[in-house]
């Protein structure tokens, strides 16, 4: 589990419309700037994912554990939405996929 100060206001994100950095069929990361000084973190996996709690803990828990490795010079709010594809993947593949989403957060960020 993450500590409180790096969760991220998933609802508020969410609710406002932020760009998605990165699109695939199994991975969605959207991102947005914030004045903490840190990044922080949200996961996105609901039922349709898969109808097992099992399975969706288990992504998002390999999807914290990815993400902790994340420069924090970027100082964003991350939020990663999980679709179907996503329960097929190995863990190996998620960290993979995760991998790609940050280079193109890291891209994004020395564009803006």
């Amino acid at each position: 589990m993450l500590a409180r100060r790096f969760r991220a206001p998933v609802a508020e994100l969410l609710r406002v419309r932020v760009r998605a950095l990165y699109v695939s069929p199994a991975v969605t990361l959207k991102a947005q700037a914030n004045k903490a000084g840190h990044n922080r973190f949200g996961v996105v996996a609901g039922a349709a994912v898969d109808a097992r709690s099992v399975v969706r803990h288990r992504l998002k828990r390999v999807v914290c554990a990815a993400m902790r490795a994340w420069p924090s010079s970027l100082s964003s709010d991350f939020v990663v939405i999980l679709a179907r594809p996503a329960a097929r993947l190995s863990s190996g593949e998620l960290r993979a996929e995760l991998d790609r989403a940050r280079d193109a957060a890291v891209q994004a960020s020395r564009i803006t």
